[in-house]
């Protein structure tokens, strides 16, 4: 099962299958600090199968080991083109279920890519493929994507894992995706591996709205910022490194004890400003500032994603 996998850094084999991985074991030390959190992490936020196939049916048995919500959902793509979604909703730790697809049925050899849900953690059981399908490594993409971030990173509310910024960035800039984002997480440089087994071409990194309701002032907020930001920059000198100022929320108004949203904004700025492989994109105009863009206060909807990967791309391609 783990050659088949894309977008995780490794694959931990149980009794059961394998379960994909997105962070280092220091790493999940590090989350594990809390119990939401390391939860959110084990989560396969990006994480795929991929493979050439000329199956005319795939059926992957998978079982559920604990959820941060309540909703599963696997998004197939066929030489690249979004194919189909299969939801589990509701859906609870312990079940056992197997998505079912049907492919194409021409004979001919396709590349097949199937998303797994970002809101469960999940072993894999099997694969079982029409009978006499052939099953072959896919092409590799060259460049990396890290995406760092929190659970708008993460993708926590969206219905559909493709649905994401990340991997939409990942698949139209036709790059490997590592998606560390990770539900409720802050500037914490303690997050941030030296030993990272995944050289980047494009970084990006999105906290800040946790932050604002979690510290105690803009001088803690400012210190953690500046921790975090200069030892990514100095990990990855040779990476573009993007820094996504926070979304917008419905309650950008509020003042908290690190002041207004807008201070928060305006200190990552100043602290990116000398880092030369750092570059800001202001987080308030990713996407139109309307409430059905938002699945909650805070958490864009599937819709809400893809103008936000819209306007990162824009920022990208600039």
């Amino acid at each position: 099962m783990d050659k088949w996998m894309i977008n995780h850094l490794s694959a931990l084999q149980t009794d059961d299958g394998w379960k994909p991985q997105r962070f280092t074991e220091s790493q999940f030390r590090e989350y594990a600090k809390t119990e939401a959190r390391l939860l959110r992490s084990r989560c396969p936020a990006g994480v795929g199968l991929e493979f050439r196939t000329d199956a005319s049916l795939l059926k992957l048995d998978f079982k559920v080991v604990s959820t941060t919500k309540k909703f599963a959902y696997f998004d197939l793509f066929v030489d690249g083109s979004w194919r189909k979604s299969e939801g589990f909703d509701p859906i609870d730790s312990g079940m056992r279920e197997t998505a079912t697809f049907a492919l194409t049925d021409d004979g001919a050899i396709h590349r097949v890519t199937l998303y797994l849900p970002h809101t469960v953690e999940l072993v894999l059981l099997g694969i079982t493929l029409s009978p006499g399908a052939v099953m072959e490594p896919a092409e590799s993409r060259l460049k990396r994507y890290l995406a760092l971030g929190d659970s708008i990173t993460q993708g926590i509310l969206a219905k559909h894992p493709a649905g994401t910024y990340p991997v939409r960035i990942a698949n139209q800039l036709n790059m490997q995706l590592l998606n560390q984002g990770v539900g409720g997480y802050v500037f914490e440089e303690a997050s941030l591996d030296e030993a990272l087994p995944y050289q980047p071409d494009l970084i990006t990194v999105a906290y800040g709205t946790n932050d604002w309701n979690i510290c105690q002032s803009i001088e803690e907020f400012r210190d953690k910022c500046s921790l975090y930001m200069h030892k990514l920059a100095r990990l990855f000198p040779d990476a573009p490194i993007v820094v996504l100022t926070p979304l917008w929320r419905l309650n950008a108004e509020d003042i908290t004890a690190v002041g207004a949203f807008t201070d928060v904004h305006r200190a990552i700025g100043e602290i990116c400003e000398p880092l030369t492989n750092v570059r800001v994109l202001d987080g308030l105009n990713l996407l139109p500032h309307l409430p059905e863009m938002f699945a909650d206060k805070v958490h864009p909807t599937d819709e809400g994603f893809a103008q936000m990967a819209l306007s990162i791309l824009k920022f990208l391609r600039e």
